[in-house]
Order: structure tokens, then C-alpha cells, then sequence
């Protein structure tokens, strides 16, 4: 394949104030990860985007949504990179608890190294 195909996502992660004072370091990989076992909209947009671009590469789309319908989460954010982490004031107000912290986390999908471990 000719380029890189990447798909950006941003996805929230939600922490303890105290419990990151208390941490030496927040593993923010576990953290998406369970963000996407509970659900996170992220999972579908992958999905999504990944079917778009089998039709634009001539790949069948049903087989690429049949082969990551059944991928857990754990294997597809084996093709995530994690990008810039910032505070989520909105986020974070919106939870109704000031405990809470919200962390907006960009990430990019590589759906070049998807497609080429699962399809080609």
C-alpha cells in the first residue's frame, strides 16, 4: 500500500485525583484499554473508518468488519499509538464529581499495519 493510513481518534480517560497524587506513574494504555471495554464510541469509529477505507483500497468491507467485529479490545489497541494527553475541564465538570479528572487522549489507529496482518 502506497501511504499511510492512520485514524485519529481522541478518547477520554477518567482518574482519581488522589489515587494520581498517590501513583508514581498512570498507565494511560490500561487505562484506554478499559475506556473501550466499557463501550467507548472510539471502538465503532475504528470500525467505521476501517470499512471506508477497504472500499477505497479495494479490499471486501464485509470481511474487514467480520475480522474486526471479532477483535477484542485488547488487540486493537495493539495497532494504537497514543499521542497528547491534555485535561478535559468539560469532562471532568461534567462527571459531577470533583474527584474525577478527565484526560482527552489523541491516538491514531495504523490501519496500513491492520490491514496488511489481517486482510492482504
Amino acid at each position: 500500500m502506497e501511504g499511510e493510513a492512520m485514524i485519529n481518534f481522541d478518547i477520554d480517560i477518567y482518574m482519581d485525583a488522589l489515587g494520581l497524587l498517590q501513583s508514581d506513574k498512570t498507565d494511560i494504555r490500561a487505562e484506554i484499554l478499559n475506556q473501550m471495554i466499557q463501550g467507548d464510541p472510539c471502538v465503532e469509529q475504528i470500525g467505521e473508518d476501517l470499512h471506508e477505507l477497504a472500499e477505497e483500497l479495494f479490499y471486501d468491507p464485509k470481511k474487514v468488519d467480520a475480522i474486526y467485529g471479532d477483535m477484542n479490545c485488547d488487540k486493537i489497541l495493539s495497532y494504537v499509538t497514543i499521542g497528547d494527553v491534555t485535561f478535559d475541564y468539560g469532562e471532568s465538570e461534567a462527571c459531577g464529581d470533583r474527584r474525577i479528572c478527565a484526560f482527552l487522549v489523541g491516538c491514531e489507529f495504523d490501519a496500513d499495519k491492520w490491514f496488511e496482518e489481517n486482510i492482504a
